[in-house]
């Protein structure tokens, strides 16, 4: 089991009645013995017990392959070869010379993974080279996440064939399962940020500023609901029942809308604001009897700076019902001064115009 059982350990069901997914009530395959070429399906059997009641034993035909399949392992064993302090002395259950093999490979893997990150990235130079586009060093923000989750992937294939001992190798494979995750996820979160303020640089250039604005708002959601993304998946691969997680959060989720009223209220109302392109960051406004400047929309409030130079915060919820007049978008200045003529005697200065 130690040496050549394969399998993810999500199909050994707890239940007395196995897992449907994989076989009948009766008889399951729950993974495979793998050994070299060989290929063997462990299959477990339910018979009845005179004093335990139903059980589940291992097959007679798996049983059957044991013997030629310890023979084929003990073949090659690595460990004929080591001192025997490395391969009697273990550490919370794998010995010594394993973890020693797992340290010496994190060097090799790193390598593996900044050699695929600039494979990569040649494709890319290839394109801004064909189109005469400068290369604005954007990749190399995503080639760290890139080089943890690659760096990861490949240290566990090599830790494969080590023979990692059932147990520690389960929590191995979450250990590397959570790097590659956090990497992934790290790189989503800067992709998607990069194309974000793409967008709205565009937005911006083409004079659509109110759709700028809506896309930061829009990069802060997308970065919140990456981050949920993330966590959930984290969870997953630590063992978590995400059913129940799931379930928590709709339970959790009526609540805090209840709970979050305003806020809610707040948040549709920034999005209603940018979407018609009442204000843009920079328009400068009355709101109300106060007068100022648009400096940031965010997911809550609209921060204005005042003549005074103060900074002044407005619900969204507020400001999409409040009479607002954007100074900045007047297309013309009525002149209307007032005129005042003084007659002086004769012999005395000059008329004047006030």
């Amino acid at each position: 089991m130690d040496r050549a059982f394969v399998t993810g350990l999500r199909r050994l069901s707890p239940r007395p009645e196995g897992n449907p997914e994989y076989g009948t009530p009766d008889q399951q395959t729950i993974g495979t013995f793998s050994s070299g070429d060989a290929e063997i399906p462990v299959v477990l059997v339910r018979v009845s017990d005179p004093n335990s009641g139903k059980i589940w034993l291992f097959s007679a035909e798996t049983l059957s392959k044991v013997p030629e399949l310890y023979d084929n392992i003990k073949a090659h064993q690595v460990e004929n070869k080591l001192p025997r302090s490395l391969v009697q002395n273990a550490f919370l259950g794998m010995p010594l010379w394993q973890w020693l093999a797992l340290l010496a490979a994190i060097p090799l893997a790193f390598a593996i993974g900044w050699v695929a990150v600039l494979l990569l990235a040649i494709p890319r130079q290839l394109w801004l080279k064909l189109r005469n586009r400068p290369n604005l060093h954007s990749y190399s923000r995503m080639s760290t996440p890139l080089l943890v989750s690659f760096s990861a992937l490949a240290h566990r294939v090599i830790a494969t064939y080590l023979g990692l001992p059932l147990l520690p190798r389960l929590y191995y494979f979450r250990v590397i399962g959570v790097l590659i995750t956090i990497g992934f996820f790290w790189f989503l979160l800067r992709a998607s940020s990069l194309t974000m303020q793409r967008l709205r640089t565009h937005a911006i250039s083409v004079g659509r500023t109110g759709t700028g604005s809506l896309m930061v708002l829009g990069e802060r959601l997308v970065k919140v609901l990456v981050l949920i993304t993330a966590v959930l998946a984290t969870l997953g691969i630590l063992g978590f029942n995400l059913t129940t997680v799931l379930a928590g959060l709709g339970i959790g989720g009526i609540a805090i809308a209840f709970a979050a009223q305003k806020t809610l209220e707040n948040l549709f109302g920034g999005l209603s604001v940018l979407a018609d392109e009442v204000i843009r960051v920079g328009d400068f406004c009355r709101f109300g009897d106060r007068v100022g400047t648009v400096e940031d929309i965010s997911l809550r409030s609209t921060r204005i700076r005042t003549l005074e130079r103060t900074e002044l915060s407005i619900p969204n919820g507020s400001l999409a019902t409040m009479n607002i007049e954007n100074f900045t978008r007047r297309d013309k200045f009525l002149f209307n001064p007032t005129l005042a003529i003084r007659v002086t005697p004769r012999g005395s200065a000059p008329l004047s115009a006030r």
